[in-house]
């Protein structure tokens, strides 16, 4: 098994330190808290010009923070 952590290890040496440095997590799940706030909100589809970029950043930092879980699962 330690054999299969070195290569899983060495095909992502350098990768995960730019993802590191580039994503901040917390800072992530942060704002998708916020945002999932104003979602939830009653009146917030009654401007749909103004929901549209909302959804689509809630829907970009759902796959970032996914790709990033998923990243992490494997090493």
């Amino acid at each position: 098994m330690s054999v299969k952590l070195e290569v899983r290890s060495a095909k992502w040496h350098g990768k995960s330190v730019k993802c590191g440095c580039i994503f901040d997590f917390p800072a992530a799940q942060k704002r998708l808290a916020e945002l999932n706030v104003i979602a939830a909100g009653e009146d917030f589809w009654s401007e749909p010009e103004k929901a549209q970029p909302i959804m689509q950043e809630i829907t970009t930092l759902q796959n970032q923070m996914s790709k990033v879980e998923n990243l992490a699962a494997e090493i």
